[in-house]
């Protein structure tokens, strides 16, 4: 990873609330899981849709929704719309690039960390941006990669 990165073309000029990805594709295809709990039930299931996770946010038990991959500018603009969550936060999980921090908003508490792992091959230091969500009783991390 260099020191600097430089901005993409179409990045320039966007406002910091964009919902953009800035980093790079690592899956193809984004996955969307949910475990769902409470001291009697557990469900453990993945689905297609950001709807389908909008109902657990009147329940009572707590629900962890992981996305892995965040290259899909819809879905991210779909959780941001559903869980009325400010679009800064959401431009900051799709920027990989951006510093690690916590910042509290009146509906959650956004944390953003890097995550380091050793290439076996090749001994290099890899970094994915691990990017966290939590509200009253719904925990959404977003990840680069499963």
């Amino acid at each position: 990873m260099g020191r600097f990165t430089l901005k993409q073309k179409k990045e320039i000029g966007l406002p910091p609330d964009a919902i953009y990805f800035r980093g790079q594709k690592k899956i193809d295809k984004v996955l969307l899981r949910v475990i769902d709990f409470d001291a009697d039930n557990l469900e453990e299931s993945a689905i297609e849709t950001v709807k389908e996770i909008l109902k657990y946010q009147r329940k009572e038990s707590v629900t962890w929704f992981n996305i892995d991959g965040l290259h899909n500018n819809t879905i991210i603009e779909e959780i941001a719309n559903g869980f009325k969550f400010d679009n800064l936060i959401l431009a900051g999980v799709m920027d990989t690039q951006a510093r690690p921090r916590v910042q509290e908003y009146p509906n959650c508490i956004f944390l953003s960390i890097k995550m380091l792992q050793q290439e076996e091959a090749t001994g290099s230091i890899l970094v994915e941006n691990l990017s966290l969500i939590l509200t009253k009783n719904v925990l959404i991390s977003f990840q680069e990669k499963r």
